[in-house]
């Protein structure tokens, strides 16, 4: 079992935390650009391409996948956890605020705020 992180779009996630939508397979997709770029700066942080939609930093035990309307991070139990998912936040959020995304936690109820 991981801790995961998601990147979405902002007007997409806003919408389905306020409407309660159950099925979020269909977000609204992420541009192929927005995910090239986000795909350099996994390279650039050390991650490796496995696929060009699945890269992982096996040092920190994170997996990142992409999908239509998502990023999504799975980052592994071990004993860097705490300080993975602060790291995995910050590369996120800094992401995010430049390219129109936001950052939600399925873990932490408190990112109805957005992250």
């Amino acid at each position: 079992m991981g801790y995961a992180l998601s990147l979405y779009q902002k007007v997409f996630l806003e919408k389905a935390l306020a409407e309660h939508l159950k099925d979020w397979t269909k977000a609204d997709p992420i541009a192929e650009k927005i995910k090239d770029a986000f795909r350099a700066v996994l390279l650039g942080n050390g991650f490796e391409a496995i696929t060009n939609n699945h890269y992982e930093l096996r040092q920190k035990e994170i997996s990142c996948q992409f999908f239509d309307g998502s990023i999504d991070f799975d980052i592994r139990v071990s004993k860097q956890t705490e300080q993975t998912i602060v790291w995995c936040t910050k590369l996120m959020v800094d992401f995010a605020e430049k390219n129109a995304l936001v950052v939600y936690d399925t873990q932490d109820p408190s990112t109805d705020d957005l992250l």
